[in-house]
């Protein structure tokens, strides 16, 4: 399960930003998860849950959004929804695809006191 060593360098990201915004506890994460990521939102969730206890995140709420994955044609300019990868363009059949965003993992908003 890499969800769990995800989490755990999200937590310490989160750390990290409440110490340096002299917070003393967290409670609010928001994380952004791409639809293209192999990111488990749920299992995130779980891990993150699971290893918060004793850290600034201890407690606090968790909001996972996922985002779509979209993607442009290098021959033709056409923007496309991919559903996996690779994929092939569906105006002009070419695998010349670049993926524009849904792989991501951010930490999108870190709410403290």
């Amino acid at each position: 399960m890499h969800e769990a060593s995800l989490a755990q360098a999200v937590l310490e990201r989160i750390e990290e930003a409440a110490t340096t915004q002299g917070a003393v506890r967290v409670v609010r994460i928001v994380l952004e998860v791409g639809e293209l990521s192999g990111v488990v939102p749920e299992a995130l969730e779980l891990a993150l849950r699971c290893l918060a206890p004793g850290t600034p995140a201890q407690g606090a709420e968790i909001v996972l959004v996922r985002s779509p994955a979209r993607a442009r044609c290098a021959a033709c300019g056409e923007r496309f929804h991919p559903s996996w990868l690779p994929c092939a363009c569906p105006r002009c059949a070419s695998p010349a695809a670049v993926l524009e965003a849904g792989q991501e993992l951010l930490i999108r908003e870190v709410e403290g006191e």
